[in-house]
């Protein structure tokens, strides 16, 4: 607990040196997202989902967002959780803003791989994705995404926690991309509340 608590501290301390000034709401982050390709999921893969995640960012922001790709990477067994059935997604954020955060404007790792975090009393509930809010850090999955095709919905969902500081919708509208819960087809935009509440330039 210690060594993440530590970690988390540096994550933060490397935030604060990029020049991003996110003030409540207001997203003021560099417009490029560097999708990290991680373990099984190829760049191929990444090269395909990115003009579905530029699109979906400009029609929800009105900001073109430059996304690139980087290499493929293998990550480290020691992001297991204790069983070493699947990742925590915790440690893996971590990594990130370690390995990246200094050389990168933000940065959203891809995995086919099932990841995990805390959930209240159950320390190792499965999810779709995970962010550090503010911290232009996130990982998603498509593992529990049933029809692949709406993965896009997952990255940017992740994407308005950790670039754009915007917490889950306080209206639960089943339309909004960033409502709390797994990924539905009914989701398609931002709300107009949610909306509201964001600024990228």
């Amino acid at each position: 607990m210690k060594k993440l608590i530590g970690l988390f501290l540096m994550c933060s301390i490397l935030f604060t040196i990029t020049n991003c000034d996110v003030t409540g709401h207001k997203c003021t982050c560099p417009p490029t997202v560097f999708l990290q390709p991680c373990n099984s999921y190829t760049v191929k893969e990444a090269e395909k989902l990115a003009p579905i995640i530029e699109k979906e960012i400009y029609e929800n922001t009105g900001v073109p967002m430059c996304v690139e790709i980087l290499d493929n990477i293998k990550l480290s067994k020691s992001y297991y959780n204790k069983n070493n059935t699947r990742y925590r997604a915790s440690k893996i954020l971590n990594s990130l803003c370690l390995d990246y955060l200094l050389s990168h404007d933000g940065v959203i790792a891809l995995m086919h791989d099932d990841i995990s975090d805390s959930k209240g009393d159950i320390e190792d509930w499965g999810i779709q994705g995970l962010s550090y809010m503010g911290k232009k850090v996130s990982v998603a999955s498509d593992f529990r995404v049933k029809d692949k095709s709406q993965f896009w919905k997952v990255v940017v969902h992740e994407f308005f926690h950790s670039f754009c500081n915007l917490d889950h919708c306080e209206k639960n509208d089943p339309s909004c991309l960033i409502k709390e819960g797994a990924v539905k087809t009914s989701e398609k935009k931002l709300c107009e509340n949610c909306r509201s509440k964001i600024s990228i330039r």
